[in-house]
């Protein structure tokens, strides 16, 4: 419960040191700082520390490659840009660290990293980057790969990469004991 009382300090006194900026610049530097913070909690704890990683990874990069598919042009879309508004990069960063702390402790615990991710997605809307079911779609892509790679502290969860046959392709093997 300490650690959760000092993220909470740690967050107070960093939204306090960035109010001169703009919401959109505050959502960017959340996406930073929450998951850090998140890890820093989890540092000494090398199951914990993995899971978090892999959650990471999976969510962030697997929403870009959702973005890269799904072609959707962002509100302030103009001729030439990329299609790349389905789901909200930012918000899935922001949305990690909320559904790997509920994922692990419970939603008591998350509650603030989630007010945090839907302020991040605010900010993202407010500056017309994105329309609101791009930040739903990014919470819902971190929240299944917080099932996936996430465990309490009574399941396991492992993970295995093989090469194929011909060596050119990976295998990619997760399984959860629920």
């Amino acid at each position: 419960m300490s650690k959760f009382i000092l993220f909470i300090i740690i967050a107070i006194f960093f939204i306090q040191s960035v109010c001169s900026y703009s919401n959109r610049d505050i959502g960017d530097r959340l996406i930073i700082v929450l998951p850090a913070l998140v890890l820093g909690f989890h540092y000494k704890n090398k199951e914990y520390r993995r899971e978090f990683l892999l959650h990471f990874l999976s969510t962030n990069f697997g929403n870009a490659g959702l973005q890269e598919v799904i072609d959707e042009k962002r509100p302030d879309y103009k001729l030439g840009d990329k299609k790349d508004s389905f789901p909200s990069g930012h918000a899935a960063a922001a949305f990690q660290s909320a559904t790997f702390i509920h994922e692990k402790y419970g939603f008591k615990y998350a509650i603030f990293n989630y007010i945090m991710a839907i302020y991040v997605g605010y900010s993202r809307v407010e500056a017309k980057r994105h329309y609101w079911h791009d930040i739903g779609g990014a919470f819902v892509w971190s929240y299944i790969m917080a099932k996936i790679f996430v465990s309490k502290k009574d399941k396991s969860l492992s993970l295995s990469l093989s090469p194929t046959l011909d060596q050119r392709e990976y295998i990619v093997s997760v399984t959860k004991e629920f």
